[in-house]
């Protein structure tokens, strides 16, 4: 069955509606996902204990794995109050 060209129209339009909020959608979450890498870069991996490039075992890196939640929740936080 062959829809109306209105329907047609209005079908097509809310199509493309919902590609660029997808659109919009993937290209925020890949830009808050780089934001959160950045966090971690900047406040965690300075602090991690190696030894010739192997990261080792000590109390310190257990620390900095536990504080990985705050660091998350603490983004989180942030990015949920600007939205």
């Amino acid at each position: 069955m062959k829809l109306p060209k209105r329907l047609n129209s209005i079908l097509k339009k809310k199509e493309l509606f919902l590609d660029e909020m997808r659109s919009r959608l993937e290209n925020t979450a890949l830009r808050l996902q780089g934001n959160l890498f950045e966090q971690i870069i900047e406040e965690i991996i300075p602090q991690v204990d190696v030894k010739d490039g192997a990261i080792l075992e000590t109390a310190n890196n257990y620390r900095l794995i536990s504080q990985l939640d705050q660091v998350y929740s603490t983004f989180n936080n942030q990015v949920v109050k600007t939205k």
